[in-house]
């Protein structure tokens, strides 16, 4: 449902920018830019969220398949051997376990965008080890975003 949503919003904005452009001659240019810059800036944010928080867990016996994008996109392999554990952050009503390497998050799920996020967690729990609890920083939360 997720991933319809966004692609409605996204052509809703761009038929927004189309009746914007059709209007050329009564709308002046800063109007036009700014409506271009929300839509990029928006366009940004969504991709940047679901490319960091939207994945999707696969497990098996040796390892964990990370899919991006709800699963649609690109498929990382980790060994369970390799990965140092797991850690749970808490944003309000928002949950997210983060998969942690050599001290890095590599791979976040999230309980906005899962069902099965509770029985996800407890699979996790069996295979790899529960590295403890992360607090919430926006500072932090807005350069790992913003990282490639």
């Amino acid at each position: 449902m997720g991933v319809f949503c966004f692609i409605a919003f996204i052509f809703l904005m761009a038929i927004c920018i189309l009746v914007l452009t059709e209007q050329f001659e009564v709308l002046d240019s800063f109007s036009l830019f700014g409506m271009m810059g929300c839509f990029l800036f928006c366009l940004y944010f969504l991709l940047t969220e679901f490319r960091k928080r939207a994945d999707v867990f696969i497990l098996s016996k040796n390892q964990i398949e990370k899919r991006s994008f709800f699963g649609i996109g690109y498929a990382q392999h980790f060994d369970l051997k390799e990965l140092d554990g797991f850690t749970e952050m808490e944003n309000y009503s928002k949950k997210y376990i983060h998969l942690i390497k050599n001290g890095k998050r590599v791979a976040c799920c999230c309980n906005f965008h899962m069902r099965n996020y509770d029985e996800v967690k407890k699979a996790l729990g069996d295979n790899l080890v529960f590295l403890g609890e992360e607090h919430y920083s926006i500072k932090a939360e807005a350069v790992y975003l913003l990282k490639l």
